[in-house]
């Protein structure tokens, strides 16, 4: 698979060949065989796609599954769509965990130096289409604590 135009990043997969392709705040695409995951872009882009891909490679996690189990992000960059530089520096160095987290992995991070933050509502708000290449059929989901939803319309014929 050859790179798209104006990629600004590229993660490649185990021997699969599983390439991820994520640009400015457009959002992302995983293609594989041309099997393609995407999510929504927006400022937690990067780690919202890296956490609902991972739930779907490494956990074998359905789209439904993927968007809508806990995420966590981290506070790594100003807020592009409401900058404020002195609220934005309070928040650097924080990992950001929804509250659906067991306690045991908040005090595990705790113990390790992490400075966490919980979050009562969703993290970004993902939306994934996702192609069973063995089965032909496309699962679409989107996160309900966000307010996101997702549908696949089959074609007419």
């Amino acid at each position: 698979m050859g790179l798209l135009p104006l990629l600004v990043s590229s993660f490649v997969y185990g021997a699969e060949n599983l390439s991820w392709h994520a640009s400015g705040k457009g959002g992302a695409v995983v293609a594989e065989n041309p099997q393609a995951i995407s999510v929504a872009g927006g400022d937690l882009q990067d780690q919202t796609t890296l956490n609902c891909l991972l739930n779907v490679i490494e956990f074998g996690m359905d789209p439904k599954q993927a968007v809508s189990c806990a995420r966590f992000s981290t506070r790594h960059h100003e807020n592009s769509f409401n900058p404020a530089r002195t609220r934005e520096i309070y928040g650097l160095g924080h990992v950001t965990l929804q509250s659906t987290v067991r306690e045991s992995i908040v005090r595990n991070l705790s113990a390790r130096g992490h400075r966490v933050v919980e979050a009562e509502g969703a993290i970004a708000a993902p939306v994934m289409l996702f192609l069973d290449r063995e089965s032909e059929l496309l699962h679409a989901a989107g996160d309900p604590r966000a307010g996101r939803h997702a549908a696949v319309l089959q074609p007419v014929e």
